[in-house]
């Protein structure tokens, strides 16, 4: 742990204590939100992603590196080859052995820095990010289970409604989303057959969240002009649309037979 990591790290323990004055926990807010906020705050704070198991802590990293990557400014004097740093520490607390020495709550936030990051990165910088998770669910459990349940939340952060981006950006993820639309619904139908023979009980809870969260989002976009971009929104559907459509239908028929 850098020097760096270790003074945050008293910090929040003195932050934390019950019996810190008032006072001097303004203090240690104010300091410890200057901290997060500098422009390179996450060369500090991404070793800490992939040593440390103290839960304020890895909120503490991971928000840095959030505001540092992925969030306003940083995005702008951030490059690629830093978030894919980003996503190498991400993996190693969600998708390693590791993940079960991990605080629960730590885990989740995780999660929604990694869908974040597809959000960002995702198909620009990083065109194989969302293959990279799809290719996860074939492994077997626990790697599935934690797949499916990446890729739920990033399937809920691509919704219209989840942030306020702007429209040609949105319209870019929708009109992505649905060229992979039907390698994710054959993923999932995969998992879940072997689920209704019994082969993988640990992930079907996931995975069922995910196929869910697929269906809710591949209906939300028909309407959108992203969805005419590949086929859903009238005129002669596009190759893309039609494996689309099978698969989701063929994913729709498994989910309502699991369940």
């Amino acid at each position: 742990m850098s020097h760096t990591a270790e003074v945050v790290l008293a910090a929040l323990q003195e932050l934390l204590a019950p019996a810190t004055p008032p006072e001097r926990r303004q203090q240690l807010q104010v300091a410890l939100q200057a901290e997060r906020s500098r422009d390179d705050a996450w060369q500090s704070y991404l070793p800490v992603l992939t040593s440390s198991t103290d839960e304020p802590l890895l909120w503490f990293a991971l928000s840095a590196c959030e505001n540092s990557l992925l969030r306003g400014r940083g995005m702008e004097t951030s490059s690629a080859a830093e978030r894919a740093q980003l996503k190498g520490a991400l993996c190693d607390m969600l998708l390693t052995p590791r993940r079960d020495t991990l605080p629960r709550s730590a885990c989740g936030k995780a999660v929604g820095l990694f869908a974040r990051l597809v959000r960002v990165a995702w198909p620009a910088e990083d065109p194989e990010l969302l293959t990279f998770v799809l290719g996860l669910l074939r492994q077997p459990a626990p790697t599935r289970a934690y797949a499916a349940g990446l890729l739920a939340a990033i399937v809920e952060d691509l919704a219209p409604d989840a942030h306020g981006s702007l429209a040609q950006r949105q319209a870019e993820l929708e009109a992505a989303f649905g060229v992979v639309l039907p390698s994710a619904c054959d993923a999932l139908s995969q998992v879940l057959r072997e689920e209704v023979a019994g082969a993988e009980e640990q992930s079907a809870l996931p995975c069922l969240q995910a196929a869910a969260a697929i269906l809710r989002l591949g209906w939300t976009l028909r309407p959108t002009r992203a969805a005419t971009a590949v086929g859903w929104g009238g005129g002669a559907p596009s190759p893309h649309a039609a494996a689309a459509a099978g698969s989701a239908h063929h994913l729709a028929s498994l989910l309502g037979a699991v369940g």
